[in-house]
């Protein structure tokens, strides 16, 4: 699952991973 619709969002693997994974 990617951070789209998190803060990871901009990232979306990078920065969605760690903001999905918490």
């Amino acid at each position: 699952m990617k951070g789209e619709k998190l803060k990871g969002g901009n990232n979306g693997d990078e920065g969605g991973k760690a903001t999905q994974q918490i």
